[in-house]
């Protein structure tokens, strides 16, 4: 079996943010993949969540998660906007 190296997956902020998802920060940990180097992240928000707190502390934790990643992960996170 193959070894993930690179991990493209999105994220609807909403769903930390006490919304239907009931994700906690937590779940964006990716200790569980120890040959990961490289992950993508689609950061997808309403417009109304822009520039809110929820949008800032989800940056802060993606980057948190690949810092202590013990590769210390390659990140990239893209935003989209959803109407």
């Amino acid at each position: 079996m193959a070894h993930v190296q690179h991990l493209e997956f999105d994220v609807r902020v909403w769903h930390f943010d006490g919304g239907v998802g009931g994700f906690g920060w937590d779940d964006l940990r990716m200790g569980h993949l120890p040959s990961l180097e490289e992950v993508s992240v689609h950061l997808l928000y309403r417009r109304k969540d822009y520039a809110t707190p929820v949008v800032e502390r989800m940056h802060a934790a993606l980057r948190q998660a690949a810092e202590d990643h013990p590769n210390r992960l390659a990140l990239k996170i893209i935003e989209s906007v959803m109407a």
